[in-house]
């Protein structure tokens, strides 16, 4: 996982292969794994949780070798600045639980508002 540190706001991330990590890199805003377990992940799969508030974003690829997952890529990613950034104006950016109550947001399936936020 050589230049992974360029990667911006990476947490951490780890290869794992015939259920053996073969390389880990662990940034200082790595708190915890969320995914402990993908060897029955079987297509890119994400996880958003806020974590000690540290909004992170978990990403699990599986590795395929013809056709046969041989093991998997595993990446977190510490959100807080990029969140940071888009809150400059009027509108506050923010991660939070799902939320299915409220008014439907225009024509769109999954997305809902209410008086000051939209979820989706």
């Amino acid at each position: 996982m050589d230049g992974i540190r360029v990667i911006e706001n990476i947490a951490y991330s780890v290869r794992i292969v015939d259920q053996q990590i073969v390389s880990e890199f662990y940034g200082e805003q790595f708190i915890e794994k969320t995914i402990k377990n993908c060897e029955s992940i079987e297509q890119l799969s994400y996880s958003l949780a806020i974590k000690g508030g540290i909004y992170c974003l978990e990403v699990v690829s599986p590795i395929f070798e013809k056709n046969e997952i041989i093991g998997h890529d595993l990446v977190g990613f510490c959100l807080n600045g990029a969140i940071d950034s888009l809150n400059t104006g009027q509108i506050n950016f923010n991660i939070s639980s799902n939320k299915t109550t409220g008014k439907q947001y225009g024509s769109y399936d999954n997305i809902y508002e209410d008086d000051s936020n939209v979820y989706f």
